[in-house]
């Protein structure tokens, strides 16, 4: 005989089996019990902060304080994956002129979403071909798809654009195993700077 397995989320499902011979019935079997598997579900990443420590000497004849301009991205992976990329750097007009854009100090802490939100309010007020080419997302939040069973892997990458190759500030990755992605914040990073990231998994429909 063989048995429908409960629905993801719900509870178990509980099994009894009698026998019947004439008028006569056998005492119950054993209970059986069978499990549900676990449900697909959406996580929720936020890219919060970003905060600085030593990030080392720029160009020394790269204009501003601190390091930059800068561009990267942030990524979330489970079953899908997504990426948040933003370019706050600029070479100048076909090339030539000096390197501009958003610079980062030592010893800060950044809001995401400010660096996203400098990046747009540069754009909205340059009009003509002489503008910088930037470009950020909208938000600093993401939703991944996920599996019961699905480990979350998060990383982010920080580069320093240069008149030469261009440099690594940070390139960090952190992953959680699938039973510690519950809601909380949470710190990662590398020796040069670190992001606070808060995921949430979202209520199923």
């Amino acid at each position: 005989m063989g048995a429908d397995l409960p629905a993801c989320g719900s509870g178990s499902l509980d099994y009894q089996v009698t026998a019947f011979r004439g008028g006569l019935e056998s005492p119950p079997s054993n209970i059986a019990a069978f499990e549900p598997e676990g449900c697909p579900y959406t996580v929720r990443v936020t890219y919060e902060t970003l905060t600085t420590r030593d990030l080392g000497s720029d160009e020394w004849w790269a204009i501003g304080e601190g390091r930059g301009p800068i561009y990267g991205e942030f990524r979330a992976v489970g079953a899908t994956s997504e990426i948040l990329a933003f370019d706050a750097a600029d070479h100048g007009f076909w090339g030539w002129g000096d390197d501009e854009g958003f610079r980062l100090l030592d010893d800060h802490t950044y809001q995401v979403q400010d660096i996203f939100d400098w990046v747009h309010h540069q754009m909205s007020i340059c009009w003509g071909p002489f503008c910088p080419d930037f470009s950020a997302p909208m938000g600093n939040s993401m939703e991944v798809e996920m599996g019961p069973d699905d480990d979350l892997t998060l990383s982010f990458v920080i580069r320093d654009q240069d008149t030469g190759p261009d440099g690594y500030i940070c390139n960090a990755i952190r992953t959680l195993p699938s039973e510690d992605v519950t809601t909380r914040t949470f710190e990662y990073g590398c020796p040069t700077m670190s992001v606070e990231v808060l995921i949430e998994p979202l209520p199923m429909p």
